[in-house]
């Protein structure tokens, strides 16, 4: 007997039914549980109990269950829930409301917008084709589009594993016919070889969805059918489909191919037709609900009641529930496990920009895939939705909701340490609250990739909980979080395709606009960064997007500052902008306006330890007193501390030992920082401290000790896990094993040749030179081979790349022409690379934190070699204000012979 609405079942409690067939009902239910609405699936034995078409049909629903289970795709209903209940088979789904593809066909819709409909159903197909299976009833009634233009593909309950899996295991699987000689599947929509009973692969899909794309377009079936099932199928076999008038001839080529009589005549795959269609495909707004239609007649079940059928997959559901490009603020840790990594945020749009070159450190090493498809022009405008208007989660408790709105304000605000905290306190209140675990992966996965994981992996797992939306993001962000080495172009590739979806969706267009900074020419990231503003105006990532492109992308510093200074007043609490503006100026080394700024700050968020980090480097930068600069410094310390970062505290007081020239006291606490994260299995935890170290000690003149450091760390980096932004010291701490004698000069020269050889890509070049050639010599035949080596671009006036990057270039070629005996070449290049503000902490250099004191005192030597005495003693001035009290340092002991041989009044040792 039927349910009836009240009825209980289990723990669900029937609302409504949606829809009945000959074995069984649909009803949209509450899981009391969890509480949520699911579509309740419940079979019905028939009166005279057939065994056999009752075992089919329970086969169908658990076939229907575990194929749903084993595929990972917002396109794809999501179960619950399976089992049995006083005997009744069921299934819990999700349950989506919008309409059914077949109630759009003739229907008056931009064809852009059908063509966006059919590469969304490409795609969920590619998903279950890489799986091995085989839908077999790809048609309209089994495409359901949610009013957001979200698209499903429904019942997989006949859906097979290819042959060549099934002839592995000596297994048949479905045939296509039923013991009675019925089709399995619907014949109007069946590939030839299908209908012949022929065996199939992925490719009968293919030809499933030409059909289907078809009769979206134009309106009617490709194959006769007024005569009846025998007709049909002879038209199938035999006809070619009549010619799509008024349809572009570049996808009427795709739908052809796609109904070719001979599946080796068809696409190789459903990817191969997603990437044809993607550049004809306008977002998808108004497909579901037309300006002229109510909601109320716009919104129907998937389950809705239609004429007698069998019951089957009709379920799905509403849920309710790069990183950002570039922040350093690294956030606090969660209740769990408190991030033991040492590095601030490095940001990607940064990274991929400026910090490829950047004296060692190199985005790890990425599968470059197809650039992101474009986005055609629409003059249909989407709903604007900013971050803080996205739906909260209705099943969360209240505190968990009013955390998240926190967090979700301050990603609006900018204020990424702000967003994880509050994220963090969402996940503790409610830990089943997946949007908040996803939002923390996003936020922290460039500071802390394991940690990062850990809240990926819990966001995978509530997968089904998620908004489409939201399940985009989970998407697009798994090839940077879960993949080694990440793959930035695949999430570019996704991010592009999520915003075709979800065209209103701000926070998804910063994202795709900020990853995209790193693939894209400034002159085509520009109006990505502008739509994003155009949805939302106070969007702090957005604002800051725009002042970084025109910073580290055009070279229009002063544009890119007003611009900063603009998104700080529109959004007071946008750190990030506070953060960037800190870090430009202390690149222009303009300190006095860096302390003014980090004080700014300071006021205005409260703990913000970057900006007492800032505050530090300036006050160290103009010569204040040192019982001043460790106060700011001891203060970012135990602000990080109170976030649950021990190691980013450790980080910090380590870079102003070795500031001050406390060489001793910085090996002792980089030694105790390696037993810090000694259980961290990611490569970039342990490699900070290994390539600082050698540093240190090479300093101190310890190269056997420096040499065996390296020797140490390279043995074991193969056991520890890489991730997106770890950096790769090899040839550094190569090179200091040649120092110490403990590998050859040709395994060297061999191993920086499979390295260089390694990084071929333009957008690496500069990078390469600087650090498997500049920064690496050490004498005159070092730097001639550099200067052999070096690219043309290095030198050219008008840079486009970062402040920052050009500051670690300057240095490189500073050291390098002097090591070749060129002097008067490397005067400009050193004198600029000391400019800045540096010294204490130097942004976006995270291996270099000696470099600007060693290119003053390089600047001491060229100055003396052309006559400038005056200039040579106040560059080694400076040297030993810093270093001179080091009780071993080469660099200090040099700049004091120099001082007492020029006959200066030194300043300090």
């Amino acid at each position: 007997m039927p349910l009836s609405p009240g009825d209980r079942f289990d723990r669900y409690v029937v609302e409504a039914l949606l829809g009945e067939g000959g074995m069984g009902e649909v009803y949209r239910a509450l899981d009391t549980r969890l509480g949520r609405a699911v579509a309740l699936k419940v079979l019905r034995r028939d009166a005279q109990g057939a065994s056999e078409t009752w075992g089919r049909q329970v086969r169908r629903m658990l076939r229907e269950a575990r194929i749903a289970a084993a595929l990972s795709d917002p396109g794809i209903v999501a179960v619950y829930d399976v089992g049995e209940h006083e005997g009744t088979p069921f299934i819990a789904m999700e349950l989506v409301q919008g309409k059914l593809l077949r109630d759009l066909i003739r229907k008056d819709a931009p064809i852009g917008e059908r063509i966006a409909l059919l590469s969304a159903v490409a795609e969920v197909l590619c998903c279950a084709h890489r799986a091995g299976l085989v839908h077999r009833d790809v048609k309209p009634e089994n495409v359901m589009i949610r009013e957001d233009g979200a698209i499903k593909v429904l019942d997989f309950g006949i859906a097979r594993r290819t042959d060549d899996e099934l002839a592995a295991e000596g297994q048949d699987d479905f045939a296509t016919r039923t013991g009675d000689g019925s089709f399995i599947g619907t014949p109007a929509y069946m590939a030839p070889e299908q209908v012949k009973g022929e065996a199939i692969d992925a490719r009968a899909d293919q030809f499933a969805w030409g059909v289907t794309a078809y009769e979206l377009l134009m309106g009617k079936l490709p194959f006769r059918s007024d005569r009846g099932p025998v007709s049909l199928i002879a038209s199938i076999l035999s006809d070619d489909p009549p010619p799509m008038d008024g349809v572009p001839p570049e996808i009427e080529s795709v739908v052809r191919r796609a109904l070719a009589k001979e599946p080796a005549d068809r696409y190789a795959s459903m990817e191969a037709i997603a990437a044809a269609l993607a550049p004809f495909a306008m977002p998808i707004t108004t497909l579901v609900r037309r300006n002229d239609e109510p909601a109320s007649a716009a919104r129907r079940s998937v389950q809705e009641p239609r004429p007698p059928a069998n019951t089957s997959s009709r379920a799905t559901t509403t849920r309710s529930s790069a990183r950002r490009a570039a922040t350093h603020h690294t956030p606090p840790a969660t209740s769990t496990r408190a991030p033991s990594r040492s590095r601030r945020f490095l940001g990607l749009a940064a990274v991929v920009t400026v910090g490829l070159a950047t004296a060692g450190v190199f985005l790890a090493r990425k599968a470059r895939t197809a650039p992101p498809p474009v986005l055609a022009r629409t003059a249909l405008t989407p709903v604007p939705t900013a971050v803080t208007a996205l739906p909260l989660p209705s099943f969360a408790n209240e505190e968990a909701r009013a955390a998240y709105r926190e967090g979700l304000q301050a990603l609006r605000d900018g204020a990424w340490r702000t967003a994880y905290a509050a994220f963090s306190r969402a996940t503790q209140a409610d830990p089943g609250l997946t949007a908040a675990w996803l939002r923390m992966a996003i936020v922290i996965w460039d500071a802390d990739v394991t940690t990062a994981r850990e809240h990926f992996r819990r966001a995978v797992m509530g997968r089904a909980t998620l908004e489409p939306h939201d399940q985009a993001l989970l998407d697009a962000h798994e090839p940077l979080i879960q993949r080694t080495p990440s793959d930035v172009g695949e999430s570019v590739r996704r991010l592009a395709l999520a915003t075709t979806r979800f065209p209103g969706n701000a926070e998804i267009a910063n994202y795709y606009s900020m990853f995209a900074i790193g693939y894209l020419p400034p002159s085509e990231v520009l109006p990505l960064v502008d739509r994003c503003l155009a949805l939302d105006p106070l969007y702090g990532d957005c604002l800051q997007g725009r002042a970084r492109l025109l910073i580290r992308r055009t070279g229009q510093v002063e544009e890119g500052l007003a611009a900063l200074e603009r998104c700080i007043e529109a959004t007071p609490a946008a750190s990030d902008c506070l953060m960037d503006r800190g870090d430009t100026n202390i690149a222009l080394g303009r300190c006095s306006l860096v302390e003014t700024g980090a004080r700014e700050w300071i006021a205005k968020v409260g703990s913000a330890p970057i900006a007492h980090m800032q505050l530090a480097a300036a006050m160290y930068a103009r010569g204040a007193p040192e019982a001043a600069v460790k106060t700011a410094v001891e203060t970012a310390a135990a602000q990080f501390r109170a976030q649950g970062l021990e190691a980013e505290a450790s980080k910090h007081l380590i870079l102003h030992e070795i500031a001050v020239g406390r060489f001793e006291q910085a090996e002792r606490m980089l030694r105790d920082h390696q037993r810090l994260v000694a259980n961290d299995p990611a490569a970039g935890a342990h490699g900070w401290a290994a390539i600082t170290l050698v540093q240190v000690l090479e300093e101190m003149g310890r190269d056997a000790d420096a040499g065996r450091e390296a020797q140490s760390f390279r043995a074991r980096r193969g056991a520890l896990i890489a991730e997106p932004l770890s950096g790769d010291f090899s040839l550094h701490l190569l090179r200091a094993e040649l120092a110490a004698g403990l590998v050859t000069r040709e395994a060297y020269e061999a191993e920086r040749a499979a390295w260089v050889k390694s990084h071929p890509e333009p957008l690496y070049r500069i990078g390469v030179w600087i650090s498997g050639y500049a920064l690496l010599a050490r004498d005159a035949e070092d730097a001639k081979a550099a200067l052999a080596a070096m690219p043309q671009e290095a030198l050219t006036k008008d840079r486009s790349f970062s402040l920052h990057l050009g500051l670690v270039l300057d240095s490189a070629l500073g050291q390098t022409y002097w090591l070749a005996g060129n002097p008067k070449a490397a005067l400009p290049h050193l004198t600029a690379a000391t400019v800045s503000c540096g010294g204490l902490i130097e942004p976006m250099m995270p291996t270099q934190h000696m470099r600007h004191t060693k290119s003053l005192h390089q600047l001491g030597l060229v100055r003396e070699a052309l006559g400038d005495r005056s200039g040579a003693c106040d560059a080694f001035g400076r040297v030993l204000a810093r270093w001179g009290g080091a009780r071993a340092s080469r660099t200090a002991a040099e700049a004091r012979a120099h001082v007492k041989a020029l006959g200066c009044e030194s300043k300090a040792g």
